[in-house]
C-alpha cells in the first residue's frame, strides 16, 4: 500500500511539473524519449514486440472500459483533432507511405485472425455503432454526417493527390528509360503501340457490358427462408444472419429499442382488411 502511495504522489509531482516547464523542454524531452523508445524497440525481438503490443492494447482496452460517456466523446474529438494537425503536415510522399503501412498492417492482421475472431470483432463493431447512434441527439447526428463528408471528401482529394504524384513518378521513370533505349528498341516499341491500337485491346468493362448467350450457366443464389426470429422482438431473419450469442442487432439492437405497439386500425379499415365488407 505505501509503494502504490509512494508511486501515486511521484506520477502527480512529475504531471505538476511537466505541465510547468517550458514549450522548449518539454519538445526536447519528448523527441529524447521517442529516440530512446525508438532505440529499445529496434533490439527487441519479434516475441517481445508481441507481448508489447499485447499488453499495450489490455491496458488501453481496460482504460476505455472504465471511462465514462462524456470522457469517451472528449477523447474522439482530441484524437480527430490531433490527426488532422498531424496529417496536415504530412507531405504527399509521408502520406502515401502511411496509408500503404495502415494497409499492410490491417491485411495482416485480417490474415492472423481465425474466423471466430472476425464474427466477434463485426459483432462488437455492430453493437458499439448501433449503441453510440441511439444514445447521440440530433445535434450530434447532424455533426456526425459533416465529419463524415468532409473525411470522403478529403480522402478522395488525397487519393486524386495520390494518382497524380503516380503518374508523375512512372511519367518521370518513363523519361529515363526512353533515352536509354536503342534505335532498334524504340522501333520495335512504337510498331508495338501501333499494332496493339489497330487491334484494339478489349477491355474488362466492354466485355462485362456484353449480354450472356445463356442464362443456364449463372449460379443460383439463394438465401433460404427467413424462419429465424428474434428473441426480443420477433422479427424475422435468414439463418445466415444469426451470431454467435443469437442475439440480432439489425433489428431491435438486442432488446435495446422497443417500439410501441400498433395503434388500432379503424373500423371500416378493419373490414377491408379481413374482407369482411359489403
Amino acid at each position: 500500500v505505501d509503494k502504490k502511495v509512494r508511486l501515486e504522489v511521484e506520477a502527480q509531482r512529475r504531471k505538476e511539473n511537466r505541465a510547468q516547464e517550458p514549450d522548449e523542454i518539454q519538445q526536447a524531452r519528448l523527441q529524447e524519449q521517442s529516440l530512446r523508445q525508438q532505440a529499445l524497440r529496434e533490439e527487441e525481438s519479434e516475441e517481445e514486440t508481441r507481448a508489447r503490443l499485447r499488453d499495450q492494447a489490455t491496458r488501453q482496452q481496460a482504460i476505455r472500459n472504465a471511462e465514462t460517456d462524456d470522457e469517451r466523446r472528449v477523447r474522439m474529438i482530441e484524437d480527430n483533432l490531433r490527426h488532422q494537425v498531424l496529417r496536415a503536415q504530412e507531405t504527399v510522399e509521408e502520406r502515401m507511405s502511411r496509408s500503404m503501412a495502415d494497409r499492410l498492417r490491417h491485411q495482416m492482421y485480417l490474415v492472423e485472425e481465425t474466423e471466430e475472431e472476425a464474427e466477434i470483432r463485426r459483432e462488437l463493431n455492430r453493437e458499439q455503432t448501433a449503441n453510440y447512434r441511439a444514445a447521440e441527439i440530433e445535434e450530434e447526428r447532424e455533426g456526425r454526417r459533416e465529419q463524415s463528408q468532409s473525411r470522403m471528401e478529403r480522402l478522395r482529394e488525397e487519393r486524386e493527390e495520390d494518382e497524380e504524384l503516380l503518374r508523375a513518378m512512372n511519367a518521370l521513370e518513363h523519361a529515363e528509360i526512353i533515352p536509354l533505349e536503342t534505335k532498334e528498341e524504340r522501333t520495335f516499341r512504337e510498331e508495338l503501340l501501333a499494332a496493339r491500337n489497330r487491334a484494339g485491346v478489349p477491355r474488362t468493362h466492354r466485355a462485362a457490358c456484353k449480354t450472356l448467350a445463356s442464362e443456364d450457366r449463372v449460379p443460383l443464389h439463394d438465401c433460404g427462408e427467413m424462419t429465424v426470429t428474434c428473441g426480443e422482438c420477433n422479427a424475422r431473419h435468414f439463418k445466415g444472419e444469426q451470431p454467435t450469442d443469437k442475439k440480432f442487432t439489425q433489428c431491435c439492437a438486442k432488446g435495446k429499442v422497443i417500439l410501441p405497439p400498433p395503434k388500432e386500425c379503424p373500423q371500416p379499415l378493419v373490414k377491408l382488411l379481413q374482407n369482411d365488407h359489403q
